[in-house]
């Protein structure tokens, strides 16, 4: 009887050291929750899923994204990602920021938060990061090149491997 508890608390130990083998092993560009994020328009193309980690606390300069993030094409998404007492002054950060755009929790997304924020996130619609962009003073003036540059370039990873629309 002694020896069964024995191979049993080995085998327990086994399979729990598996499993956080493989959550320490696993690729964290690849995995990012990326939840019915509006479908809303009727057109075809594909849509570059934007997440932009950020508080109340940021710097005000490094927030004047916000502006450039509210006024983009359909085929952006955007979603903020805020801590949790932000979320609950939702009315008190738009008015801080100007943000328009769907506001959600970070709980879900802790694995993803970077040490930097306001940080923006580039996600296909698998769950793919396809690129993480710390916000810093004046980046207004580019955004919006960039990102318009970066959907034009890189059509196929963001449609995760359909055709470019003619």
């Amino acid at each position: 009887m002694k020896n069964y508890f024995i191979i049993l608390l080995i085998t327990i130990c086994l399979v729990l050291a598996s499993f956080v083998y493989k959550y320490n092993r696993t690729r964290i560009c690849d995995n990012f929750p990326n939840p019915e994020i509006s479908k809303d328009n009727n057109n075809s193309a594909a849509q570059l899923n934007l997440y932009l980690v950020f508080n109340s606390g940021n710097c005000r300069d490094c927030l004047n994204t916000i502006a450039v993030l509210n006024n983009l094409p359909s085929h952006f998404q955007i979603i903020g990602l805020i801590p949790n007492r932000d979320y609950i002054n939702q009315k008190d950060l738009r008015d801080l920021t100007g943000a328009i755009f769907e506001l959600r929790r970070n709980d879900r997304y802790k694995r993803f938060m970077p040490f930097y924020s306001p940080t923006l996130f580039g996600v296909s619609n698998s769950g793919k990061i396809l690129f993480m962009l710390p916000a810093v003073p004046n980046e207004s003036a580019y955004l919006l090149e960039f990102l318009e540059n970066f959907y034009s370039r890189a059509y196929a990873l963001i449609s995760d491997g359909a055709s470019v629309p003619r």
